[in-house]
């Protein structure tokens, strides 16, 4: 697998390098070597602990948890309180039943809107104010590798192919090839020169 740098250069890191190998110990600890990656373009256990204390560190966390207890019959009442935190403290609304692969990186939750029917694949970017919502109560399917830069909203159910890119602002109403960048009010798709080539999760 692999996790972007801020450059969007992609780091190899193999399964062998994960002490977790399922569960909520390997999605919280691709969560964090993602988080390292994008910010340091490494990572290690130190930098793995500051990169806790990020904004959406913390919120990283709670989804996950959140997560967990949504998949057991007997906590599943708890999924609704641990993202009532998220909402409270971080200032971020996720839906229920939202669903993200390893690798998750909130690096500004502040403003964040994820509808509870979005699919999320491995190694999502996503920064602040953005909206993932719903038309006629579906929402966005994404795929692996993909970055929502600052301000952007995706609407309806529409694919984000893997390796998309949607700029700040920009406004995706129509599904975006992989490989593609998505900018404008409407958007419209610009092939972008890293994509193809790398591996995924």
């Amino acid at each position: 697998m692999f996790f972007y740098s801020h450059t969007f250069e992609p780091v190899p890191i193999t399964l062998d390098h994960f002490f977790f190998k399922r569960g909520l110990g390997f999605a919280l600890e691709a969560d964090f070597k993602a988080r390292c990656v994008w910010y340091y373009g490494r990572y290690s256990r130190g930098l793995m602990l500051r990169s806790f204390f990020h904004d959406g560190g913390l919120a990283t966390c709670l989804i996950r948890i959140a997560e967990a207890c949504r998949q057991a019959r007997w906590t599943a009442w708890l999924a609704g309180v641990t993202l009532g935190l998220v909402r409270g403290l971080c200032h971020c609304r996720i839906g229920r039943g939202a669903t993200f692969g390893p690798g998750l990186v909130l690096l500004h939750p502040f403003g964040v809107f994820i509808h509870t029917t979005v699919q999320a694949g491995a190694n999502l970017i996503l920064q602040n104010n953005i909206t993932l919502g719903g038309e006629d109560d579906r929402g966005p399917r994404l795929g692996q590798n993909v970055f929502v830069g600052v301000g952007a909203r995706v609407i309806g159910p529409l694919t984000l192919g893997d390796r998309c890119r949607v700029g700040a602002n920009a406004v995706v109403m129509v599904s975006i090839k992989e490989d593609h960048v998505a900018a404008g009010n409407p958007a419209r798709q610009i092939p972008h020169a890293n994509g193809g080539g790398h591996g995924s999760v």
